[in-house]
C-alpha cells in the first residue's frame, strides 16, 4: 500500500517544524556565521542542515517499513547515479559531498510536503509578512551602517568558510542584509512577497509589501530577480485586460518559454565563441555587466568542461560546479540553472525538465491557492535560472522538491475522486 495511507502524522509535524527552522535559518545565516564563528563555535550554524539530514534518514526507515513510492525510487536512483558519475569525474572525491549541498533542500522538500501542507499553509501570509519586515530591517542596516558580519570568515577544519560576502556592482556595494550573499537576499524577499500576494487578504499591505520588496531587491542589485518582479507585477496588472483563461494559459506557458531561452543563450554563446572572437571588451562589460561575462566566458567554459572532461549525455556528475560561496575557488561557477544541470546531468536534464513543465501546465491557479503557489514559484525558478543558479538557493530548491510531491498527491487525490 502507498505511504500516503500510512499513519505517521507525528513525523509529519516534525518535518514541518524542521522545514521552518531550516528555511528560517537561511534568512539570517550571515549573522549566525559571524556570531558563532567569532567564538569558535562555527559547527553550530550547521544544526539546521543536520536536523534536515536526520529527518531524511528517518524517512528512509519509514520507506523501508512501508515501501518506497515509485516516483521517489526513480529520484533516488538518479541521485545515486549522478553521485557515482561525480566520483568518477572529479579529481578530488571530497568535492562531491560539497556538490550535494544544493540537493539537500530539494530532497528534503520532497519528503516534507505533508509537514508543510496544510498545517503551516494557514500561517503563510503572517509568516511571510513578518519575514519581509525582518529581511528589510537587515537590508537597511547594511545600507546605512557598517555591519560587523560583512566580509567575515572563519576556519572550519582546513577550509576557510566565508560569512557575508562583500562585492560591488561598479562603485555600488551590493547589499546582503542578514544573509551571506546579495543574490540570496533578492530571492528571499521576492519569495516572501509572492507568498504574501497569494495568501494575504489586505490589498493595502500587498501594495506596501511589493513596494518595500522592490526597494530591497534594487539595493541587492539582483537584476534577474528585479526582472522577475517586474514580470509578476505586469502579469497582475494585465489581468484587468484579458480573460482568466488567456491569463492562465499564458502563465502556465512561461516556464517552457523561460526554459527555451535559458538553454538557447548558452548554446549560442558556446557555438559562436564570442570570448575568443572579441575578447572581454571593457565597453561591453560596462554596458552589460556580469551578463556579458556569462555569455563570453562563464557559460562556454562550463559547456567545454563537460564535453572535454565528462559525458555529453550524463555530464560530470555531482560536485563539478557550485556557488560563489564554495570553499573551493577553482569550482566551476555557472550562473545559469540549465548550464548547471547540464554540468551535473548532461542532456539527461532536458526530458526531466520537460516532464516537470508538463505537470506545471495542469495547475489550476484560479481554483487553488496551492496550485497558484507552485506555479508562481515554477515561473520564478525557470526565469531566474536564465542568469542564476536557481538550484543553489535553498528556498527555490526546497519548493521545487515540494512541487514534485504536490503533483504526486494531487494526482492521487484526483484518482480517488474519479473512483468514488
Amino acid at each position: 500500500m502507498d505511504q500516503i495511507n500510512k499513519p505517521y502524522i507525528s513525523f509529519h509535524k516534525v518535518l514541518g517544524i524542521v522545514a521552518i527552522f531550516f528555511i528560517g535559518a537561511g534568512f539570517i545565516d550571515g549573522v549566525t556565521y559571524w556570531i558563532f564563528g567569532s567564538v569558535g563555535l562555527l559547527p553550530i550554524v550547521y544544526l539546521p542542515k543536520i536536523a534536515v539530514f536526520a529527518c531524511m534518514m528517518l524517512q528512509i526507515f519509514v520507506w523501508l517499513k512501508y515501501g518506497l513510492p515509485k516516483q521517489h525510487l526513480i529520484i533516488t536512483f538518479l541521485f545515486l547515479f549522478f553521485c557515482i558519475i561525480g566520483v568518477l569525474s572529479q579529481e578530488y572525491i571530497n568535492r562531491v559531498p560539497v556538490g550535494l549541498n544544493p540537493f539537500i533542500p530539494f530532497l528534503f522538500g520532497i519528503i516534507a510536503y505533508n509537514g508543510i501542507f496544510p498545517k503551516w499553509e494557514k500561517s503563510f501570509a503572517k509568516l511571510s509578512f513578518y519575514v519581509i519586515l525582518l529581511v528589510s530591517f537587515g537590508a537597511f542596516l547594511d545600507i546605512f551602517t557598517n555591519v560587523p558580519w560583512k566580509n567575515f570568515s572563519a576556519n572550519f577544519g582546513d577550509i576557510s568558510v566565508q560569512g557575508s560576502k562583500v562585492w560591488e556592482q561598479g562603485d555600488f556595494e551590493r547589499v546582503s542584509g542578514f544573509t551571506r550573499i546579495s543574490s540570496c537576499l533578492g530571492i528571499q524577499i521576492l519569495a516572501c512577497c509572492l507568498i504574501y500576494h497569494i495568501y494575504g487578504s489586505n490589498n493595502f499591505l500587498k501594495f506596501f509589501v511589493w513596494l518595500l520588496s522592490l526597494v530591497i531587491i534594487f539595493f541587492s542589485t539582483a537584476k534577474t530577480v528585479l526582472i522577475v518582479s517586474a514580470f509578476f507585477l505586469g502579469a497582475f496588472f494585465v489581468k484587468f485586460f484579458v480573460t482568466r483563461v488567456k491569463k492562465k494559459n499564458f502563465m502556465r506557458s512561461l516556464p517552457l518559454i523561460a526554459c527555451f531561452i535559458g538553454i538557447l543563450l548558452p548554446v549560442l554563446a558556446y557555438i559562436f565563441n564570442f570570448g575568443e572572437r572579441f575578447g572581454l571588451n571593457p565597453y561591453a562589460i560596462a554596458l552589460l555587466g556580469s551578463f556579458f561575462v556569462r555569455i563570453f566566458e562563464t557559460w562556454p567554459r562550463m559547456i567545454n568542461h563537460v564535453i572535454k572532461d565528462g559525458s555529453f549525455i550524463f555530464g560530470t556528475g555531482i560536485g563539478s560546479s557550485s556557488s560563489v560561496l564554495s570553499p573551493y575557488p577553482d569550482y566551476f561557477m555557472v550562473d545559469n540553472a540549465y548550464v548547471w544541470l547540464f554540468g551535473v546531468m548532461g542532456l539527461t536534464f532536458i526530458p526531466l525538465l520537460l516532464l516537470w513543465i508538463k505537470y506545471i501546465r495542469k495547475l489550476e491557479i484560479f481554483e487553488s491557492k496551492r496550485d497558484m503557489f507552485f506555479l508562481f514559484f515554477a515561473i520564478f525558478f525557470f526565469v531566474n535560472g536564465i542568469t542564476d543558479n536557481s538550484e543553489d538557493n535553498p528556498i527555490l530548491s526546497f519548493i521545487t522538491g515540494l512541487s514534485l510531491s504536490h503533483f504526486r498527491y494531487r494526482n492521487y487525490a484526483k484518482t480517488i475522486n474519479n473512483n468514488s
